[in-house]
């Protein structure tokens, strides 16, 4: 997005306030994401159940963005190393996934070697979709697990 900024040769201030209003709607939707999130999982919007609800939030966008990679226009996507970044971040420090976590972190991160970002991003997608359910399931001796369980949520793992 910086690249398409600078064509428009704007001044200065243009420039700014053009930054201002992005960083103001990323920050609304951000916070309109959590709380969702929140009320969906049925997690408090403080303390440690709003770490909960950021880091779901923040792995459902993940998602989303690594599913972005498989259309035709890649360039503008935020790049995948950081992508993966707040994955690991999400499970190991704000859901406190412990060796799990850890292992999982591993696996994503052997995904370097990959030279194709689309390529790349659909083996990421293809270690959460086997992992992550394994991991809500035995997280801090399955807290989730039961309280999801408690909303009527389901995971099955293979």
């Amino acid at each position: 997005m910086h690249d398409l900024v600078a064509e428009r040769q704007w001044t200065p201030d243009v420039v700014n306030a053009f930054w201002d209003k992005v960083i103001a709607e990323q920050a609304r939707r951000n916070r309109l994401t959590m709380e969702n999130i929140g009320k969906t999982l049925n997690f408090g919007m403080s303390g440690t159940e709003r770490s909960y609800s950021n880091a779901f939030a923040s792995i459902i966008t993940d998602i989303h963005i690594l599913g972005d990679y498989s259309t035709t226009n890649i360039a503008m996507l935020q790049s995948l190393d950081l992508v993966v970044a707040d994955i690991e971040k999400a499970l190991f420090e704000s859901l406190k996934g412990g060796t799990e976590a850890k292992r999982i972190n591993k696996l994503l991160n052997d995904t370097k070697s990959i030279r194709s970002e689309r390529d790349r991003a659909a083996e990421i997608l293809l270690i959460l979709e086997k992992e992550l359910p394994k991991f809500i399931l035995t997280a801090q001796d399955g807290l989730f697990k039961r309280h999801f369980s408690k909303l009527g949520y389901s995971f099955y793992v293979d």
